[in-house]
């Protein structure tokens, strides 16, 4: 595979699904190949651009993508989880600007992350910091890692959650943090912190009523301008009210389950800095005359 010609590379990515979506200003952050390969695209203009390999990746971790408004630069974060570190943790930080990776060392008071067991987790990206959920002192709660001042923060969650940590997930909806809390009964419950940062401010915004056809758990996407609300659920997708029953459902392959992820895309002519690794095809060249 190493010696495809870039191009082929290319009409790959543009056919097949990505095992995971990031969307940040106009592009993707697409994983594949188990993680082990990363791109960044923007569909509109049909650039792609290849992140070096770090050594450190493996199957099981988390990162995120955003950008650092202090630098002008898009930055993709690998927090490195491993037993050597107790009080602090390795953080690969790649740089789009000039192309490389960087390390810091970072207080991270934390056991590990959470919310995706025995697979990888997109950062949830607001307020320039990528969040994740993470255990402490055997309870859940939400770090985060500033762009820009690069360290990581807790974000407070209710007490009723913290010791549900399997059945948490966190996600950003409608400009608001949301936590996705899975209960027994075929329902999922999204939560919402109505102003950042404040514990007290965590509100119940929806209860989602299952059939249970495809499991218990659902990935919300959006929301619609009516209101009504979007998800992931199996391989398909899903829309519901704003009292939570399901209005419209397209499932395509009940076979599919669990193999899907889904993003919101906003149309963008913007470019990368740095002008490293992009590929442009005649196309996109031709579309940006």
């Amino acid at each position: 595979m190493e010696s495809l010609p870039e191009e082929l590379i290319q009409e790959i990515l543009l056919c097949l699904p990505p095992k995971s979506l990031v969307r940040f200003r106009g592009f993707l952050l697409l994983m594949y190949n188990f993680g082990h390969h990363f791109v960044l695209w923007n569909p509109s203009t049909r650039v792609v651009k290849h992140i070096p390999r770090n050594l450190l990746w493996f199957r099981e971790f988390v990162y995120g993508f955003g950008y650092d408004a202090a630098t002008d630069d898009y930055l993709m974060v690998l927090p490195i989880v491993s037993d050597e570190y107790i009080d602090g943790i390795l953080v690969e930080v790649f740089s789009v600007r000039t192309n490389s990776w960087n390390q810091l060392n970072c207080d991270f008071p934390y056991f590990k992350f959470i919310d995706s067991p025995n697979s990888s987790e997109a950062g949830s990206l607001l307020d320039g910091a990528l969040h994740w959920l993470a255990l402490r002192l055997g309870r859940a709660t939400i770090v985060a890692f500033h762009l820009t001042e690069r360290n990581f923060r807790q974000v407070p969650i209710p007490d009723d959650f913290s010791n549900r940590p399997c059945d948490l997930k966190l996600k950003v909806l409608g400009g608001f943090l949301s936590l996705i809390i899975e209960n027994d009964d075929f329902q999922n419950e999204i939560w919402v912190m109505r102003e950042y940062g404040v514990k007290s401010s965590w509100t119940r915004s929806i209860t989602l009523f299952l059939s249970g056809t495809y499991g218990t758990s659902v990935s919300p996407i959006c929301y619609t301008k009516d209101g009504q609300i979007v998800v992931l659920y199996g391989a398909g997708l899903v829309k519901f009210n704003h009292k939570g029953q399901v209005i419209e459902a397209c499932i395509p392959n009940p076979k599919l389950y669990g193999t899907a992820d889904a993003s919101v895309y906003t149309e963008s002519l913007f470019s990368l800095p740095g002008h490293h690794g992009e590929i442009h095809t005649s196309e996109s060249s031709n579309e940006g005359k």
